[in-house]
Parts: C-alpha cells; structure tokens; sequence
C-alpha cells in the first residue's frame, strides 16, 4: 500500500534508479499496487476505497482496492506515474494480482472484478511512459490481454524438480498466448549448493539435467527471459546455461502431443532459416522412450551434449528421468547448411549466401555455429575449424563472420 523508501534508501528511489542506468541497463521494480496490507497508512486512512462485504462495509476478503472510486483511481495513476516518469522506472512488475480483485460490492455497481481489474490495467499504461513495459503477475491469463505488455503464465519457481514439472505444464498449456502478449514463464536458476551463501533464500537442489531442462523450458516457451542467481557466484558453465537463452527466442513452440500427456513430451519450434529445432522431454522419474517422426531427413545436432548425430528421419531417444533433448535439424539434402548451434537453445541465424561463400549477420562473441559444407571452407572474421563428415565449427569474434568456399 505504501511505495515510499525506507531507511534501506536513505538516498531514495530514484537515486538506485538512477545508479542502474548509470551501468548501462533499465531499471526494474516489483509493487502489489492492488491490494494494501492492515497496518498500510493507505488502508488505515482510506478505508472507503477498499471492496465491502455484499450486506455490509466490512472489507470483503482480502484488502481489495476499488478502482470505480475516484480516489482510487487517483492513487494507481500517481503511483505508476511516479514510478516511471519522476524514477524512471522502465520495467514494472505488479504483482498478486489476484488478490487486488474481488466478488465483494463496488461503490460503482456495474463494477465486478474483471472490470475492476481492466479498469487498474487501463489506469496504468496511461500513466507511463511509452516504453515502460508493465508485466501482471499472479493473475487472471485472459483479462489482461490488450491492455498491459507481459502477463506470467506459470508459478513460482522454486528448489526443487517438482517445481520445474509445475512451471513446465502452465507454461506448455498457455504459451499459445505468446501471440497476444509477452509471457512471463518465471525466471531461471542456476546454481546448486556450490553457488550459494548466506543471502540465498532457498537452497536449490536440482541436478545439471533438471537444470538443464528447466533453461529449455524457458527458451521454447518464446517468453521473456529472467535469472534469480547471484551472478559473483555462478561458474562459466552455468552463466554459459543461461546465455544460451539470449536473444530471447520471441515465438512458442508447438506442444505436438498435448492431447496424449498431462505435460507435453515433444515440443516444435519450427524452421528459423533453415534450422528447425525440436525438444524433447522426459518428466517421469524414470528412463522412458520418446520419438517424434520428421517430414524428411536431417542433419542432427544435439545441443546439450554439443555432438552431431549424423542423418535421421526420426528423433528417437531414450532420454533419462526427469532431462531433456534439444535437437538442432538442417534439411541433409542440402550441401551446405547450418547443422546446429553451440550457444543457442532455439538458433534463429541471419546469414546471406554470397558468390563465394556465406555472410552470418548478428552472431554474439565468441559463439560458435557447426556447419556442413561439401566445399571446403575458411574463415573472415572468425575461426574456422575442421571437424569431420564434412562438418565445420564457426566461431565468431563478435563482427560479421564470412566463410568462404574453396576452389569455387
């Protein structure tokens, strides 16, 4: 209820605002704006904007505010307008969403929750800047859409691998929504009891492949990507785990067999310039088979384990409890093509093909991309590595990267 700084910022808000974009980034806050705890001055001083019981003006429930009170409304708009333009705050996550709306009696009759809760959405875009993006959390999927940026479609994550088989069914059942409006799939973890210390609130126990599968989740989801760790702590390795959602893959995958399994198994991801990318999943807590029949053969790469696998037609695996398979598949009928990609889950590579060879446009530094090429290739701009089977490893230094076909 009440957003004003406290003795943790003697300097104020927007002074840690302001310290964020001097690195270079966006600043980013978190707020329940919809509801207000007892001993809130908001909720002690204005009780007469809060949802009453239906017989009488008791609060009805937990402490909703009641948007069709001008005073209410008075209040969202100065606060998200505080936030964003006197701040300059550029990401807004409003949180508990749920409990801001209510089925008690508005001062307003025509209002009911879902216009209460409309009626907050239109309040706060309003009263931010253009760019500021406003993400719903804890809340209704659908009465959102069109009227705010992100909407989180899936729980909380949490320590251990039950969490990730929760997080993975909401994500799969509602990342469709992707098309409507940024989804929030909730963030990525990490790190194990090496990474962790006193300031970490829950001690994560999930191994490397539940890990693993967790990332993947995020990365075919086509959402928003977020780490909770404390970067000081994490390792190579696993910093490497989350880069390789980035860029954020911004299209959902195909879940091929929701109508067979409570979670699907086999998600598509569609052709990115002629790379199609395919995961598969195993959330059983044993050993199991999973396959999935191609329209012709490809060229096999797998991602997680960095190894090619040759020609298939069919992606068949026994994939172990509770881990996962990203398949990155290039049409094997073609003489050259992209095969697969080292550094991202869901590969979307811009490349031009040339007289004499191929331009890659975008690639980060220091990503490495395995080619197939009948013709024999160098490299401009990066490093080019010989493997075998016609098979080639690009790395970038970060600047456009050519190949260049020998004896062309």
């Amino acid at each position: 209820g009440d957003w004003n700084a406290n003795q943790r910022f003697p300097n104020g808000i927007k002074h840690v605002a302001d310290e964020i974009v001097k690195y270079g980034f966006k600043p980013g806050i978190w707020v329940t704006p919809l509801t207000a705890d007892n001993d809130s001055e908001l909720f002690k001083n204005n009780r007469d904007m809060f949802v009453k019981e239906w017989d009488s003006d008791q609060i009805f429930g937990t402490n909703s505010i009641d948007f069709s009170t001008e005073k209410a409304r008075k209040y969202l708009y100065d606060l998200f307008h505080k936030l964003s333009y006197d701040y300059g705050f550029r990401y807004i996550k409003f949180d508990f969403v749920g409990f801001g709306i209510s089925t008690g009696r508005y001062f307003d009759p025509s209002f009911n929750a879902v216009k209460n809760l409309r009626t907050a959405l239109k309040i706060m875009k309003s009263a931010v800047t253009p760019d500021t993006f406003l993400l719903s959390c804890t809340s209704p999927v659908i009465s959102p859409i069109g009227l705010t940026d992100g909407l989180r479609i899936s729980v909380d994550i949490f320590e251990r691998w039950e969490s990730v088989k929760h997080v993975a069914s909401q994500v799969f059942s509602r990342m469709y929504l992707n098309d409507g409006i940024t989804i929030d799939p909730d963030c990525a973890l990490m790190r194990n009891s090496a990474n962790e210390d006193s300031e970490c609130f829950r001690k994560c126990i999930r191994t490397e492949n539940e890990i693993e599968t967790l990332v993947t989740v995020i990365g075919v989801s086509g959402g928003s990507c977020f780490i909770s760790d404390k970067l000081s702590l994490l390792d190579d390795a696993q910093i490497s785990k989350f880069t390789s959602l980035l860029p954020p893959n911004q299209v959902c995958g195909v879940p091929v067999d929701q109508a067979d399994y409570v979670i699907p198994r086999i998600i598509n991801c569609g052709n990115r310039n002629g790379t199609l990318t395919v995961a598969l999943f195993n959330f059983e807590d044993f050993k199991q088979s999973v396959k999935y029949s191609l329209d012709k053969k490809y060229r096999i790469y797998d991602f997680w384990n960095k190894k090619y696998l040759g020609e298939k037609s069919e992606l068949d695996f026994n994939i172990d409890p509770h881990s996962c398979k990203v398949l990155h598949c290039s049409d094997a009928s073609n003489s050259f093509s992209v095969s697969g990609c080292e550094n991202r889950i869901v590969p979307d590579l811009e490349f031009e093909t040339i007289k004499d060879g191929v331009v890659f446009h975008g690639l980060k530094s220091d990503e490495s991309v395995i080619l197939y090429s009948e013709k024999e290739v160098v490299g401009e701009n990066c490093a080019v590595a010989s493997l075998n089977d016609n098979l080639y490893r690009l790395t970038t230094n970060g600047k456009d990267a050519k190949i260049i076909f020998k004896n062309v």
